[in-house]
């Protein structure tokens, strides 16, 4: 898939023991399209997020990323086209900012779970490409909340992704 990527959501439908959340939904984005999805908190938006990046799998419908069947992929693999910035997570005790946004680089890794030649320049890029190249060295927990989304953005963009899905970016 080195070619520009599209995501197409088919007739898509998932819920959650007990609540159904999506019914038939179709959506395509294009390469090069910025969608937002907008919408009442809890109809569903962050799901269908965790669908277009392969963490769900649909209970009906299907998800295409560049016309294959993300259900295809394994995690992994479809972690190399797809980046997702959540829009919390846990924190992580004891990890710098640098050691954060290098776990960005997961699906990339070769055999043992090495970083490949390269992978710290991909890296180096993404903090500053996100305007935190100088807390590199600090601890991640002494970061404000925005400041740590900050960081899992650039984490998110350490992945080097065609397609990159922001949920909720500005929280």
């Amino acid at each position: 898939m080195s070619e520009p990527v599209g995501i197409s959501v088919e007739g898509v439908h998932f819920g959650y023991p007990g609540r159904p959340v999506l019914r038939g939904v179709d959506l395509a984005v294009e390469p090069g399209e910025l969608t937002a999805l907008v919408g009442l908190n809890g109809c569903g938006k962050s799901t269908l997020l965790r669908l277009a990046a392969g963490l769900l799998r649909p209970g009906e419908g299907r998800v295409l990323l560049g016309g294959h069947d993300l259900a295809r992929l394994s995690r992994r693999a479809a972690a190399r086209h797809v980046a997702l910035l959540h829009q919390s997570a846990p924190g992580v005790p004891g990890m710098t900012v640098r050691q954060l946004v290098r776990q960005g680089r997961y699906a990339a890794r070769g055999p043992l779970g090495m970083l490949r030649e390269g992978d710290d320049g991909v890296v180096r890029r993404a903090l500053e490409d996100v305007g935190v190249a100088h807390w590199a060295d600090r601890p991640v927990e002494a970061l404000s909340g925005g400041e740590r989304q900050r960081v899992r953005l650039a984490m998110a963009l350490a992945q080097d992704t065609r397609v990159l899905l922001l949920d909720e970016p500005t929280t």
